[in-house]
């Protein structure tokens, strides 16, 4: 066995030898195909350092437990597949190739030394991966510090502390550009280039609308704006604290304190505190994804245990019904939830009639609202705002591949897309400029607003989607079906082009494309100010702003907040999670994962490729699931070795 297990490791020795020069596989921009081994770069440096010290571990301990298995091969494959296409794929997006029509890193699949080159990182990757994946599977959850969380006001005051430079030098607080349009809406501003008032839309939820409509109202009466505008942040506050101190008590409880302090310093970092002090529906709705799952967990653990009660199925309903008109595609995820729930409950012959309750509680309370919304006259969302990954693989097919479309297609493009704007605007990063050729536009004041307002001056699209529109919109998606079974692969590369940021680490690890801060105070064109704007005003200086930035940057260099800050993280995660969850064949934790698949999934389907504040609402739930899973093979762990 011994004489066995040395050979192996001989074995291993020279994998992880020609891994590490794989790992430097590099895929340049500009295109360069005698230039793909890079010895400079220092994510993959640490890939390699991470090889060689596995390598090392297993020679010295003799630890056979930590060869992977043919399953970390499978996550390893999967992760090695995202991240090698994601950097291919997106390669030579420059010079007059900026905007990724032509996918020109597939040239580094082309001739037999760049293909076996792409192979050998390809291979790499998968083994580093699966070396990664075995790790976990060994070391995840196998000790868990049993000291009780502190008292809650206990967690409460620490973020508080953590958050109070960000609060003081950003007081009263500041204004998103999204809010800046839901205050206009709520107080029915002009828009003069259309001779009409701001119309109430379900662009931005309008729950949230009249939420902040009120409480800046309430504020303001008492003395000013400023006054307004505080209490809008102080709801936020005290609302987002509250949320993330349950999160941290949490993680406490089912990991143990250096998990509950890591937990603690990510959700004290600027990447919070900054949202906190910023009107933004996204502000509160990152605390919901955790407050949802949170509740979520706790009708689970109930059901599990035969324990469900009236109180947890108020409590999750409650929940559900607040985090769906945060955001409007987060139904979805409430409504599969449910019905999950129901599942299990069925199952386990158990609450069935709780369950049903709740869930014809929660379609009521979500029917009913949109009962109003109608009522009230409020335009919903533009159906272009869900469609720009779908709009930006047909026109990709139009722009390269226009013979595989017929005179009948062309023209129902033509209907719902202008064909003549849309090789200015195609750009496989973003879909803003796509979605605004949509015969119906809601996005008040949004990206190339000038164009879009003369369009409608001239009747050419509407603000509210017509029947006619609709009709149209439902023929340009039976092209878009049509065209993606003839074209499945290039559905994918796009689609994977699209998200290359969401599927690669290595996009996201520059703290200066940390894009979802609003740290700049910015001051915005009069038809995004409402009519208080110019009363509201902020009370440090230049020099106090750039205190707080480089506390800031320093705070998010700090690794395990900048690992959870990159856009990739909660993707990563969850294949890592659905594969320790499938490893050790515990099905039934497989619902307590749909949730954050449906989550990360949703992501992927936003208008522009690697935007954090699309990424943060998923990356709270993951230190949750992350300790859910934890206590499980914890208590499997006990229960399997007495």
């Amino acid at each position: 066995m011994l004489r066995k297990l040395k050979d192996r490791r001989v074995w291993l020795g020279v994998i992880l030898s020609v891994t590490s020069i794989g790992l430097m596989v590099q895929y340049p921009t500009p295109i360069d195909v005698n230039n793909r081994v890079d010895y400079s770069n220092w994510f993959q440096l640490i890939a390699v350092l991470a090889v060689i010290s596995w390598g090392v571990y297993i020679f010295r301990s003799n630890d056979e437990e930590l060869f992977p298995q043919i399953w970390d091969y499978v996550v390893g494959v999967i992760l090695a597949s995202f991240y090698v296409s994601s950097l291919l794929l997106s390669a030579g997006q420059d010079g007059s190739n900026t905007n990724g029509l032509v996918l020109a890193g597939v040239i580094y699949v082309k001739g037999p030394i760049s293909f076996l080159l792409t192979l050998l990182s390809f291979l790499s990757w998968t083994i580093l991966f699966a070396f990664i994946m075995r790790t976990i599977m060994v070391y995840f959850g196998w000790k868990v510090d049993h000291n009780n969380p502190p008292k809650f006001w206990k967690i409460v005051l620490s973020l508080l502390v953590l958050w109070l430079i960000v609060i003081v030098v950003f007081f009263p607080g500041q204004i998103s550009f999204d809010a800046m349009r839901q205050f206009c809406e709520y107080e029915g501003q002009k828009i003069l280039g259309l001779g009409i008032t701001y119309p109430h839309t379900n662009h931005h939820p309008y729950f949230v609308t009249l939420l902040f409509g009120h409480l800046f109202e309430i504020g303001k009466s008492v003395h000013s704006v400023n006054t307004g505008v505080f209490t809008v942040v102080i709801f936020q506050i005290v609302v987002t604290v509250l949320i993330y101190s349950c999160v941290v008590s949490y993680v406490w409880k089912k990991m143990g304190r250096i998990p509950g302090l890591i937990t603690l310093i990510i959700f004290g970092s600027p990447i919070f505190s900054t949202y906190a002090v910023t009107i933004d529906k996204s502000s509160i709705y990152y605390s919901l994804c955790g407050l949802f799952y949170l509740a979520f967990i706790n009708v689970f653990e109930a059901i599990n245990n035969k324990e469900l009660g009236t109180k947890q199925c108020l409590n999750f309903f409650l929940v559900s019904f607040i985090f769906s008109e945060f955001r409007n595609d987060s139904k979805y995820i409430v409504l599969i939830s449910v019905l999950l729930l129901l599942g299990f409950a069925l199952y386990h012959h158990l609450g069935r009639l709780k369950l049903v309750i709740t869930i014809v509680a929660v379609l009521v309370s979500i029917l009913g609202w949109n009962t109003y919304l109608n009522k009230e006259k409020v335009i919903p969302s533009a159906t272009g705002e869900a469609l720009t990954i779908p709009t930006r693989q047909l026109i990709y097919i139009y722009l390269t591949d226009r013979s595989s479309l017929s005179k009948k297609q062309i023209n129902v493009i033509d209907k719902v897309t202008p064909v003549n704007s849309l090789s200015e605007s195609y750009n496989i990063n973003s879909g803003d400029a796509l979605k605004n050729l949509y015969p119906s536009n809601t996005f008040i004041a949004g990206p190339g607003w000038q164009t879009v307002e003369k369009k409608i001056s001239e009747g050419k699209i509407t603000i509210k989607t017509t029947a006619k529109e609709k009709q149209l919109i439902k023929n340009y998606l039976k092209v878009w079906l049509d065209q993606g079974v003839k074209h499945p692969l290039k559905y994918i590369a796009v689609y994977l082009t699209a998200n290359s940021h969401y599927f690669n680490p290595t996009f996201g690890v520059d703290s200066a494309s940390y894009n979802g801060l609003f740290v700049n105070n910015p001051r915005y064109d009069e038809l995004v100010q409402p009519t208080w704007y110019g009363k509201y005003h902020s009370y440090a200086n230049h020099y106090e702003y750039k205190l707080v930035d480089t506390f800031m940057s320093l705070y998010l260099g700090f690794p395990l907040v900048s690992i959870f800050a990159n856009v990739a993280m909660p993707f990563y995660a969850l294949v890592v999670l659905l594969g320790m969850v499938l490893l050790r064949k515990q099905w039934w934790w497989l619902i307590v994962m749909i949730p954050m698949v449906l989550m990360v999934g949703l992501y992927t389907l936003t208008p522009i490729n690697g935007y954090s504040r699309y990424t943060i609402g998923a990356s709270v739930v993951v230190p949750i699931v992350t300790a859910f899973l934890w206590d499980k093979v914890y208590q499997y762990r006990r229960k399997i070795n007495g």
